[in-house]
């Protein structure tokens, strides 16, 4: 099978894939599910027993708090890694919970900015996620190491982003490639 053939296009990345693993951020979100934090420290110790290299967690609430305690202590070999929406309160909350690895989601999609925020500007968006990326590579961060991911829609606006901050020096969004869904800098 050609993926060719289905209208795919192979793009060079220079970066090595890493395995993420979602269950305990998206996974948990059903509506009636909700895991006690033994019970999430019980999952992310089975993912990273099958090799799971990245699992991503929730943050906000005391349980999810007391969860990534619990997993950083299990001195697992995957990284924990904080899920943040692209505010700093989010940012701060990630690095108080002592995490290496956060992401920082924020949409991509010119469809997304018209819904969300039909007065600013692209430009505007652009610039409040390099600031944020720069807050969160910012002192408090030290051994922080950036993870970039990013998919859906928004390619003109993510070669933008990439080539500002490659401006700015910023070693978050360098790596920026082009796939689809969502934006996670």
């Amino acid at each position: 099978m050609n993926s060719k053939e289905f209208g795919f296009c192979n793009l060079p990345l220079d970066t090595d894939p890493v395995i993420d693993d979602t269950t305990l951020r998206d996974g948990v979100q059903m509506p009636g599910l909700a895991a006690a934090p033994k019970d999430a420290a019980e999952i992310a110790r089975l993912l990273d027993e099958i090799g799971v290299e990245r699992i991503e967690v929730f943050h906000y609430q005391k349980t999810d708090k007391q969860a990534v305690k619990l997993m950083q202590k299990m001195g697992l070999s995957a990284s924990i890694a904080g899920w943040c929406r692209a505010v700093k309160e989010d940012v701060d909350d990630a690095l108080d919970c002592g995490f290496k690895d956060i992401g920082i989601s924020h949409p991509v999609s010119y469809i997304h900015f018209n819904a969300k925020w039909p007065e600013k500007t692209p430009d505007e968006l652009l610039n409040r996620v390099v600031e944020l990326v720069e807050y969160a590579e910012g002192p408090r961060a030290e051994g922080l190491r950036p993870r970039r991911r990013q998919h859906e829609g928004g390619l003109e606006l993510r070669k933008k982003v990439h080539q500002r901050c490659r401006r700015r020096r910023s070693r978050v969004l360098q790596d920026m490639r082009h796939r689809r869904h969502r934006a996670v800098f």
